[in-house]
């Protein structure tokens, strides 16, 4: 496998507005990349121009140690090395899973049919599927055949455009540990677009964060979690309590009491970020310092569930806790805050009042 290098991709369907402004990024070979970013962020883009479907309008992209695009150089989509793996599968539906997956192979490979059983194992397969039609199979077994067809030319790279979106929880959730397994089994270079923050950081090495046309964070999961680089960054990538602060010292006074902040901020006004689960609650006569919020509403997940809190003059925010013993709406909690938070420049005339909660 590759590594992947792009510089100063550029590129605009419509005169004077990018839809990639300049975006350098880069994939260490053998790694996992999440590209991330809401609808029309430039993402698919990205990936299109890193396939070979369409040409930047300036910048480059290096697969390996070749230059497969700018430069005045184009190497076609079929001649890149680059397995793609569409949004919906793609699969031909005249032709059987063996003939799918064997559809790029030479004809030798495509008679043994050695490496057929070969990738429907490693995607986590039965062979006895080799003969079935795709309208035969599940939605997660076509992404699963689709994967096993981007895999058989052993290619540099491996793109995926979006493959979970189609699919149910339960089967999403089993389809990408299937991905994420035979990817892993054979030291892949990959880079996945999507736009589910869950996603994007259980299965990636790395995630890219784009907004706007523009790479606004490139870092490992836990990282762009728990150190975004801005607030807009911090409610895409989960849900966030984002609230205005004036921090002294190192402390955060804010609604939710005095809050550690990490880091170095200039004393003076801020606005400070904590996450859901950070919150904790408890009866108020066992913590008669702590801040007294109202229950506005619980939102029931089984394995967990989301405390909608009212806070005295400064609207409502949210608590993440396990899914037992859960408080009652309308009823009175004590607040207190586990760790530190971050803290961020002040708001600006024209944005939005905070709190914020995200989800």
């Amino acid at each position: 496998m590759s590594s992947l290098t792009v510089t100063g991709l550029t590129k605009a369907y419509t005169a004077g507005v990018p839809v990639l402004d300049g975006v350098d990024l880069h994939v260490p070979s053998g790694s996992f990349t999440a590209l991330l970013g809401p609808s029309g962020c430039g993402k698919t883009t990205l990936l299109r121009l890193i396939a070979g479907f369409d040409d930047p309008d300036a910048g480059t992209v290096v697969v390996g140690d070749r230059l497969v695009a700018g430069g005045g150089r184009s190497v076609s989509a079929r001649r890149r090395g680059v397995g793609f793996v569409p949004q919906e599968g793609g699969l031909f539906p005249h032709l059987t899973v063996a003939g799918n997956i064997s559809f790029g192979l030479p004809r030798r490979q495509r008679r043994e049919g050695s490496r057929v059983r070969e990738l429907l194992g490693l995607v986590g397969l039965d062979a006895a599927l080799a003969d079935r039609s795709p309208h035969q199979l599940s939605g997660g077994q076509q992404q699963r055949v689709a994967l096993a067809r981007a895999l058989a030319p052993a290619p540099s790279l491996v793109l995926l455009d979006e493959p979970f979106s189609s699919l149910d929880a339960t089967l999403r959730e089993e389809t990408r540990l299937a991905v994420s397994a035979a990817l892993d089994a054979i030291g892949a270079t990959a880079v996945l677009v999507t736009h589910d923050q869950a996603e994007a950081l259980s299965m990636a090495d790395q995630v890219a964060v784009l907004r706007q046309g523009r790479l606004v964070q490139l870092t490992d999961p836990r990282t762009l979690y728990r150190s975004p680089q801005d607030l807009d960054v911090a409610t895409f990538v989960g849900e966030a309590v984002v609230l205005d602060a004036d921090v002294r010292s190192g402390t955060a006074h804010c609604a939710l009491g005095a809050v550690p902040v990490d880091g170095r901020h200039p004393d003076g006004r801020a606005r400070v970020l904590l996450r859901p689960e950070q919150l904790r609650l408890s009866d108020p006569a066992a913590a008669p310092e702590a801040v007294v919020a109202r229950i506005e509403g619980v939102d029931f997940f089984g394995h967990d569930a989301r405390v909608r809190l009212i806070l005295a003059n400064a609207g409502t925010v949210s608590a993440r806790l396990v899914g037992a013993d859960l408080p009652a709406t309308g009823e009175q909690v004590a607040v207190t805050v586990r760790g530190s938070a971050q803290a961020f420049p002040p708001a600006t005339t024209g944005e939005l009042p905070h709190p914020v909660l995200s989800a």
